[in-house]
């Protein structure tokens, strides 16, 4: 159906881990100290990566790409026989989908017109509870974000030796507002002086992006570490260049 034109790769990985955080009780006199099994964390990641690309002719090539990425971070502190009553559980969900797909277009020869759409979708359910003997305290959030984006790029090639790509991309997000970020780069590729066949490359680029902090950033807290995560983070904006 796709004459060797098109390929289809999947990746899948899974991790489960157990670390113990290496707590101890006792001041080194009275109660010596020791590594409590019953204070340790424990992290769950889930990857899925779906992606398909398929060049229909000499003029026109597409790809589609599907990504889902899980992870639970859960830190245990609980009761022994020296604090029986003291009992912390941090649980952090988060979620994120991202959908994909470029379009390229062969102007000519020389010119390479790509357009692309990208979707992602972020998740968090963050919960504790905590009781150290003086009454139970409780945390809970759910949040989510979702962010589209649309860009073009440019490539023009003349005769493989001066290379020149311009783009913009178009960013709006429910959380932190719309954004356009263009971007640039050049190279010139030329005969390295007195070294037969080799070449010395020039290049340079100039952008702008946007950095957006993570749910997980904002909202996942471990009370029992003094860890509280900041809700009033803003986005980053970040202008780069390089030659």
């Amino acid at each position: 159906m796709f004459e060797d034109k098109a390929e289809i790769r999947n990746i899948f990985r899974f991790s489960n881990a157990k670390k113990g955080l290496g707590y101890g009780y006792g001041d080194g006199w009275m109660i010596p100290n020791y590594n409590d099994p019953n204070n340790y964390a424990r992290n769950i990641d889930i990857m899925e990566n779906l992606s398909f690309k398929h060049a229909v002719n000499d003029f026109y090539d597409y790809s589609v790409r599907f990504g889902v990425y899980h992870n639970r971070n859960s830190n245990y502190l609980l009761p022994d026989k020296f604090y029986p009553s003291m009992e912390d559980i941090t649980k952090n969900n988060g979620t994120r989908l991202n959908f994909m797909t470029q379009h390229n277009l062969n102007l000519t020869d020389w010119n390479k017109l790509s357009i692309g759409y990208n979707l992602e979708n972020e998740y968090i359910d963050s919960h504790s509870y905590s009781d150290y003997g003086w009454g139970a305290t409780t945390y809970k959030i759910k949040d989510s974000t979702l962010q589209n984006d649309v860009y073009i790029n440019d490539v023009i090639n003349i005769k493989d030796k001066l290379f020149i790509r311009g783009g913009v991309r178009y960013i709006h997000n429910d959380a932190f507002g719309d954004y356009v970020t263009p971007n640039g780069s050049a190279a010139l590729v030329l005969p390295t002086f007195n070294i037969k066949g080799a070449k010395t490359k020039f290049r340079g680029s100039w952008g702008q992006s946007v950095n957006n902090p993570t749910l997980y950033q904002r909202f996942a807290n471990v009370p029992a570490w003094n860890f509280f995560a900041n809700p009033n983070l803003d986005a980053e904006k970040l202008t780069g260049w390089d030659v």
